[in-house]
Formats: structure tokens, sequence, C-alpha cells
């Protein structure tokens, strides 16, 4: 299961790709899972996802979206930041959770097959969600779910972790611990996935690149167990290597030099720290992982603080990644996401824009301006996944402004 942006996450055996802001960090994820999407491994755009199926054929060009349900926060809530997706009751649906500034609960809302969610109630947590996860942390049928949780007395945030019973409830939330001299870190976005092989997803947290991170593990006993491991300004989880396991690629921070790395996971959720493979002209906070070009090597998309967009394109080993550059907007640009938006075997991407969704479209590995929704307010999370089971990819997207989720349904019709 991989990857998802900022303060989002989507996840397991569903189809599906995500992106969120956990926060702005400094004048800025999102969570995605950063986002973000219920544990596709990434913080941001994670690995991408596809649709149930697609067509090996040349798209389209009647790719076009209707707007669906919007979904309000219950009060105290005046934000939404935080959105997960994923199959919460087991009915093969996808279902919806979200939350933001100040309330300290995740709302949940669960699919009815159509499209349309229902409210489930909702599941209090210690302080408000800055970003949501949704993995399978321990052996039991259900997700669990993950909360980066802001302080609400202190300049702070740390993780909560929330087993799931399998019918849309959890159970009370538990925290993560660490080190007593470490309690304070701002953490500010996750990856999710099974580093170390053992069926059971791990939780790499990081906050800022110069700050600390951990990969956070559910022993048998229950207990959450935190390792330190290297933070980085965005993080996600894909196997670069193609030798089964999740690696961990990252952005960093050096006084004024910017770094992308790759670390291989040597096969028990032991990274290996190696070299940057790439220098970067500016801070980046956003990023996601996926096969661009089709030829089963992992690529990279990244979106830095002056709106420039980058792909680059992986190696066999992971420690070459060649790159291109392509224009974007004014924007704010955030929250990549690859997925076959279009239904013709390749990744496209996803982005939000200002008050849009800016989808650019693969063509034969190169990117093409494709439709810009407008959302009609300031997105905090983005997530791409197949709401109604019709076999197209549609967007949910968390309004901050608005403090509501609203769901952009796909009509193209080369979808099958």
């Amino acid at each position: 299961m991989k990857g998802v942006a900022g303060g989002l996450s989507v996840a397991l055996a569903l189809v599906v790709a995500a992106c969120s802001s956990d926060v702005d960090p400094p004048g800025t994820p999102g969570g995605t899972g950063g986002g973000g999407t219920g544990g596709t491994g990434g913080s941001d755009g994670g690995a991408g996802g596809a649709a149930g199926s697609c067509v090996d054929a040349p798209p389209g060009d009647d790719l076009s979206f209707v707007a669906g349900g919007t979904y309000a926060a219950v009060p105290p809530s005046t934000e939404v930041n935080a959105l997960a997706l994923g199959d919460l009751d087991g009915d093969g649906r996808v279902d919806l959770v979200f939350g933001g500034n100040p309330s300290p609960t995740a709302q949940v809302w669960l699919n009815g097959g159509d499209g349309t969610f229902t409210s489930r109630g909702a599941v209090p947590l210690d302080d408000w969600p800055k970003a949501l996860y949704l993995g399978r942390l321990d052996a039991d049928a259900g997700l669990d779910l993950v909360s980066i949780s802001e302080c609400a007395a202190s300049d702070c945030a740390y993780l909560e972790v929330l087993s799931g019973l399998g019918n849309g409830t959890f159970l009370t939330a538990q925290r993560a611990i660490v080190p007593e001299s470490h309690m304070d870190v701002l953490l500010s976005r996750a990856a999710i996935g099974d580093v170390d092989g053992d069926g059971r997803d791990e939780i790499y947290a990081t906050g800022e690149s110069e700050l600390y991170a951990w990969l956070v593990r559910r022993q048998m006993s229950g207990m959450l167990e935190a390792s330190e491991v290297r933070a980085f300004d965005a993080v996600v989880l894909a196997d670069f290597d193609g030798d089964g396991a999740l690696d961990v690629a990252g952005t960093t921070a050096d006084a004024d030099l910017y770094g992308l790395h790759v670390h291989l996971n040597d096969g028990d959720g032991t990274f290996i720290v190696r070299a940057q493979v790439a220098s970067l002209a500016h801070r980046t906070r956003h990023l996601a992982a996926g096969d661009l070009n089709g030829d089963g090597q992992q690529d990279l998309v990244t979106i830095d603080e002056m709106q420039t967009l980058q792909v680059w394109m992986g190696s066999e080993d992971g420690s070459t990644l060649t790159p291109s550059q392509y224009a974007l907007g004014a924007g704010p640009n955030r929250w990549p996401v690859l997925a076959d938006i279009d239904g013709d075997c390749d990744q496209d991407l996803l982005l939000t824009s200002g008050s849009r969704v800016q989808i650019l479209l693969n063509r034969a590995g190169l990117l093409v301006e494709g439709p810009q929704i407008d959302v009609g307010g300031e997105p905090s999370a983005l997530a791409v996944v197949d709401v109604d089971g019709d076999g197209r990819l549609d967007l949910v997207v968390a309004r901050r402004d608005l403090a509501d989720v609203r769901v952009f349904f796909n009509r193209h019709s080369a979808a099958p």
C-alpha cells in the first residue's frame, strides 16, 4: 500500500491516490495523508492510483467532472485541514474521514454505494488533526486511523493512533511514545506502508528536515514503538530498486542547500542512508511518487516554494534521477497526486492550484495541460479515488475556508 499528501491518506485494497494538507509549514502537508488516503505510502501525492480497469488506447479529449455532494465539518471546526479515505466497514466502498482546527475530532462518513456519504459520527482525539491517514497497523480486520495532532496548549504536534473495529468505529486514541526530550517536536507529515514485510503497516512520521522523524511500529503487545529516522520536508514510501521492499524518498534543507534523497530498505525496515541523489534549487515540501513513463521504475514529482514543478525519472536502483521542468501558474500549487485520471493506463498528474484542481495528462511520458476544475474554495487536501464505483477516479477536495469536503465525479466517456 503506497503513498499520499500532507494531511491526507487513502487505503489498502482499494485502488486510490491521495494527497493532502497536514499543515502549511511556515507559510506553506499536506497529509494524505499528508497528505494524506488510507495509506498509499507517501505524505503528499503518494504512489498514485489506477482505476479498477483501464483501456490501453489513445484517450479521448472529453475529460470532465460534475460536482457531487458537500460534507460540512461539525462545529466547532472552522476549517478542514485533513482528509483520509479507505474502506472502514468492509463493504468494498471507499469511506471518508476528515477534521480540522480547532475541533479535537475526526469525522467519519460512510459511503452508501452511489458516491454519497452518511455521517457515522465524530471520533474523539486528544487535539485537533492537521493530518489524517488510514492503514493496517495490526492484524485486525479494520483500518486504523492515524492523526498528526496539533497541541492546543503548546507549540507541538504528535502522533495519535486509533485501532479500527471494521465497522466505521475506533478504539480510544493511543499516543506514540518518543523520547521525552523530543516530545515537543513539530510533526508535520507522514507516510504509511509495510516497510518490514510483516504484513502490517508502519508510520514514517516527520517534522521539518532540520528536526526529528520517527518510524512507528505497533508491537504484538499493542504498544507503539518509535525509533528515530531521517527527517524530511516531504516524504514518500515506494519501491525504488525493485526488490519488493518499500524504500523512502524525501526532500531536505540545510542552510541554503536543498536536496532530494532516496534511502533504500534493506528488507527489515532499516533504511540505508545514502548521499542525496539530486540537488534542488529551493526548499521543497511537496512530493509524489509513481511510474510516469511506464518503465516499471518509480519516478518522483516535486513542487518547490517558488512554484516550480519538476519530474524526476527513476532508475533501476534508485541512485539516479533524470529531471525535467514544467511551468506552473501563480498558484499556490500544492498537493501533487499521480493517478490514471483518464483511464488510458498511464498515470497523470493532479495538483491544486489556487482554487482549482489542475490536471496534467500523461502523453507518452510527457505532461500536457488538461482541464482545470474550480472547486469554489481554498483546497487543503486532494484525494483521487473511485467514489461511486463506476471505474472512474473521482476527486475529493477538502476546502479549508469553507470547512467542508466536496466530491467531483469523473464523467470521462473513455473510462470503462
